[in-house]
């Protein structure tokens, strides 16, 4: 067979629509290496985790017009809005003692952003922070508040950002991980979290 037949051959087979057997298979295929990538403990790259948060909250219209798989369920809110969520809940979500709030925490005043998701944003932030303050607290052998922040950690599975629309399953997997790394005292898998997914 010449280089043209071969051309003419791939260009036609190409150009067939998928049968339901093929999209089946790849369905089966694409759900294999989807499930393989949730189960990979903390292979993500830097800030993996916070900008998939972010992704979920920030919904820039003029990129996800028309694509609806990617709009806020709550529909968007303006900055304004979004703030006012960020503010209501740093006022009520729990830091450990001498943590503050970073300077990043804000929304973009060109921005829009999925509303209710301004919550999700601020407890991923003290989830963070709990995560550090446990690191150091184990580390100096500080044991009533490594027990202290171990309880605020393992708590977080009842936060709007654990358990809310915002989430998925392979979020969960991670946070549910570092959970589970807190209650073996494995120090070095929450540090390993918190340099990949957490801002200064």
């Amino acid at each position: 067979m010449t280089s043209p037949d071969i051309e003419s051959a791939i260009r036609t087979t190409l150009s067939r629509p998928l049968t339901s057997q093929q999209c089946a298979a790849l369905d089966a295929r694409f759900r294999e290496r989807l499930e393989h990538s949730a189960r990979s403990r903390f292979r993500v790259r830097r800030r993996g985790l916070a900008l998939a948060l972010v992704a979920a909250f920030v919904v820039a219209p003029t990129v996800f017009a028309g694509i609806r798989l990617t709009e806020s369920p709550n529909g968007l809110a303006p900055a304004t809005e979004f703030q006012a969520e960020i503010d209501a809940a740093k006022a009520v979500v729990p830091l450990p003692p001498g943590a503050t709030w970073p300077p990043y925490l804000v929304a973009d005043k060109s921005a829009s952003y999925s509303r209710g998701g301004g919550r999700a944003e601020v407890e991923f932030v003290s989830f963070c922070s709990w995560d550090r303050a446990w690191v150091a607290s184990t580390a100096s052998g500080a044991s009533a508040s490594a027990l202290a922040d171990r309880d605020q950690i393992v708590a977080a599975t009842s936060w709007e950002f654990y358990r809310g629309e915002f989430a998925t399953d392979s979020f969960r997997d991670s946070i549910d991980q570092v959970i589970a790394a807190v209650r073996n005292g494995d120090r070095s898998q929450v540090q390993q979290f918190v340099a990949l997914n957490c801002s200064s």
